[in-house]
């Protein structure tokens, strides 16, 4: 469904933790420039989504295994126990589900909490999927107006023609209330264009 990012993976997060006792779960995804970014966490810890070279390192081989991979090491108190789990669509890796456990917990990771977080995880894909589809379909619309506005530019090469496209025209390429154009004159500027105003004072 259309759901806001944040409501949707706050709801897989919560619902990732319940089986086989995770204490924290986050979420990766990777963006159209191919580099990770946080999606979300649970509990919220304030993440600056900033990754360490050796967590960035780990996300990229989960994310070429396409297997989840379960991590464990030592820590002050004990041993920490994460599972990285890859959230995969269309044949590629476009996010990674992270779950934590408590240290030195007696964690018997069974095959239905794997399969339980590979259901997850392909709802989560799913959805990620969808996201991407929708930030494309923007770009797509963006150029087809970036395109006609070019066209239109260079259809007049008379100045107060240019500058009325330029106003009009560009005011919608770039979502943005009034656009004026200006040229300058000696040591003052005179208007040319202004957006939606059809006679200039």
């Amino acid at each position: 469904g259309d759901v806001e990012p944040g409501q949707f993976f706050g709801d897989i997060l919560r619902r990732a933790l319940q089986p086989g006792g995770a204490v924290r779960g986050i979420l990766w995804r990777r963006t159209l420039s191919g580099t990770w970014e946080l999606g979300g966490e649970l509990p919220i810890q304030g993440s600056s989504g900033h990754l360490q070279p050796q967590l960035h390192d780990l996300l990229v081989e989960v994310a070429e295994s396409a297997q989840p991979q379960v991590i464990r090491r030592e820590v002050e108190t004990g041993t920490q126990t994460q599972i990285f789990s890859p959230l995969r669509h269309a044949g590629q890796t476009i996010g990674i589900l992270e779950t934590h456990y408590a240290v030195d917990a007696n964690i018997s990771i069974t095959p239905e909490t794997y399969q339980f977080l590979a259901a997850m995880s392909e709802i989560a894909a799913d959805y990620l999927s969808q996201q991407e589809l929708q930030q494309l379909r923007l770009a797509r619309q963006l150029w087809q107006q970036a395109d006609q506005y070019l066209i239109q530019l260079g259809r007049s090469f008379e100045l107060d023609d240019v500058a009325a496209v330029i106003a009009n025209d560009g005011r919608q390429l770039i979502a943005c209330d009034r656009i004026s154009v200006l040229v300058r004159r000696r040591n003052g500027y005179r208007l040319l264009s202004a957006s939606g105003v059809e006679r200039i004072d």
